[in-house]
This record gives structure tokens, sequence and C-alpha cells, in this order.
């Protein structure tokens, strides 16, 4: 499938999330969501749509994550952030020594991504954002 394809099916996966998420926010009295969660969700669900093929070395989200790297690299060496250049290098070190087909194309690999990022921005629908979106991906690869 296009990366074209692996986005609209992320897409239309995360609306029928947000749908779900905004509705428990309406109906349950206990839970809440604004809408800066929801934006970055679907942005987080849209990015890891596309996420298994990062490596494609000539894939729009290998050449999207490497841009990102390489500005939070210079930017974290403008500022002596000396653990976050280490992790930035073995981010990019990982990501050129990955087969295609190989770790990433696992459905499993979802759930690891989805803890990603559900910690990095502390939000659990994140984290659902970005399960649903890999693993659509995943789950719809070979069913052309």
């Amino acid at each position: 499938m296009s990366w074209k394809g692996h986005l609209s099916l992320g897409f239309f996966f995360i609306f029928i999330l947000t749908l779900s998420l905004v509705g428990a926010a309406y109906y349950l009295p206990f839970y809440t969501m604004e809408f800066i969660e929801i934006t970055i969700g679907i942005l987080v669900g849209a990015y890891c749509s596309l996420l298994p093929d990062i490596d494609i070395k000539t894939s729009k989200v290998f050449g999207l994550t490497m841009m990102v790297a390489i500005i939070s690299l210079i930017f974290l060496i403008a500022f002596e952030n000396y653990i976050g250049i280490a992790i930035i290098i073995a981010f990019i070190l990982f990501v050129f020594s990955l087969k295609h087909r190989g770790v990433m194309h696992k459905n499993k690999m979802a759930i690891v991504i989805a803890v990603i990022f559900g910690l990095a921005f502390m939000s659990i629908p994140i984290g659902l954002y970005a399960f649903i979106g890999y693993f659509s991906h995943t789950v719809f690869e070979d069913s052309h």
C-alpha cells in the first residue's frame, strides 16, 4: 500500500477513536479531554500510521523523522544537553540499522510505540492514537 493509502486508512481509524474519546468525555463525568490533546493525538496517530515504513530510506516518514532528529540535535548541541545528544544519536543509528519489513512491521511494535508516545506526552489518549495509527499500518500492510 502507498503512503497515501496508509495515511487515509490511519485517518479513518483515528476519526473513529476521536469520536469515541469525545463521546466518553461528554457522557462520563469523570473523564475530560482537552482540544489540544485531541489535536496532538490526531497528529501523532497520522505520523504513526506511516511510522512502520521508517525502515525505507526513501519514505516520507524517514525524511520527516530525520529532519526533526537533526534539528533536535542542533538545539541539543547548542544547549549542551549531552544526554539528549546521546539519545538522538542512538535513535538515528537505530533507524539506519533497520531492515525493511523487519521489527518495525510487527504488530507487537504498536504496543511499544503506544507506550513511548503515551509516556512522552503523559497521556493515555495520545498513546491510543499512536497505537491505532501504527496498528492500522501493520494490519493492512498486505491487504491491497
